[in-house]
């Protein structure tokens, strides 16, 4: 199996003609797993390409988990760990499992793992003015998402 990673512009989700062609160039007969993180823009146009692939008859079938942010919440608001859930997917999926064992191993990874985020700077879009930080050199801040806001 392949991981592949869609992106979009900075700071936006990719767009659902970008995310249903990078399913189709994996093209994978036993199926594809896409794990999203849980950004509306994300989700949206995530899950609107699977759908499309789907009803264009795409190969194997899609299915679309979406996984909880990094950030410091408490685990009554989901999932969290998206990095992790990629790598130890991605890692797994290599060994030939089918798409229900590679599915049911990221849910259970994402329902039992915890990150939380940290910043030492916050975010500078590039052709943007740097805004001053407020952090000292010697401060970190916890429970940052994933765009570097707290």
């Amino acid at each position: 199996m392949l991981s592949v990673a869609v992106c979009g512009n900075i700071f936006a989700s990719p767009n659902a003609a970008q995310i249903r062609r990078a399913i189709e160039l994996v093209g994978n007969p036993k199926g594809t797993l896409i794990v999203v993180k849980n950004y509306i823009g994300d989700a949206l146009n995530f899950g609107l390409a699977s759908e499309q692939y789907k009803a264009a008859g795409g190969k194997g079938g899609v299915r679309v988990l979406i996984v909880g942010d990094d950030v410091a919440v408490g685990q009554t608001q989901g999932g969290i760990g998206t990095i992790l859930v990629y790598k130890i997917t991605a890692a797994l999926s290599r060994s030939g499992p089918s798409l229900d064992d590679v599915e049911a191993t990221a849910k259970q990874v994402a329902e039992n793992i915890r990150t939380i985020g940290v910043g030492l700077e916050h975010c500078h879009v590039p052709g943007t003015e740097e805004a001053e930080s407020h952090l000292g050199v010697d401060e970190i801040e916890l429970g940052m998402g994933i765009h570097n806001e707290p």
